[in-house]
């Protein structure tokens, strides 16, 4: 039985795909239904090739090979002032140095020396447009099931108890599985708690 709430962020996360493939579409630009959860899981879940950088958060997005620069900058990050801007828009005249207001600390200073290093390596081309890949698909395009097989990742599946008397099994163990399952044997712990 599908769980409604991811299939709900299944389907929420197409509009942020389409926003990217489809930019001429009517409602870009528009307020869409997602929310910063969905996002989050859309960033993860995508890598972006640099083109001129016009569609390509600074902050936000996975353009760089260690993923978004909020993540792995989160100090730099906090005393940032224009958080939603562009690749382009804060390359232009290295308008991201301008965002961030006084360095303080000394993890400030590497988080800063490491944007640096990574923001002069990167080259745009206004030519081209940015791309957008979803990685957890083969042909990198989206589709609504591996957006939500994504969202299973590490997770652990429940375990049906019914399961316990399909296994062939000598009755006396099956009952012990099920009595195990249901924590009504007197392990050492629960007897310390009668005692």
């Amino acid at each position: 039985m599908p769980d409604l709430e991811r299939t709900g962020r299944t389907l929420r996360l197409r509009w942020p795909w389409l926003r990217w493939t489809y930019p001429q579409r009517p409602w870009v630009g528009s307020k869409l239904p997602y929310d910063d959860i969905d996002m989050d899981l859309f960033r993860a879940a995508t890598k972006i090739t640099i083109g001129n950088g016009e569609l390509t958060s600074f902050w936000f997005d996975s353009w760089s090979e260690r993923g978004p620069l909020r993540v792995w900058a989160p100090d730099l990050f906090k005393v940032a002032t224009r958080k939603s801007r562009s690749v382009a828009k804060e390359f232009l005249d290295d308008n991201w140095i301008r965002s961030i207001a006084g360095l303080s600390t000394l993890v400030q200073l590497a988080q800063f020396l490491d944007i640096w290093n990574l923001v002069a390596s990167t080259h745009l081309n206004p030519d081209t447009p940015d791309t957008i890949a979803w990685t957890t698909s083969s042909q990198g395009i989206y589709s609504a099931g591996s957006a939500y097989h994504l969202q299973f990742l590490g997770s652990l599946s429940k375990f049906d108890a019914a399961k316990i008397w399909l296994a062939h099994a000598e009755p006396k163990c099956m009952i012990f599985a099920w009595l195990a399952f249901h924590a009504k044997l007197l392990t050492a712990d629960r007897l310390a708690i009668r005692w």
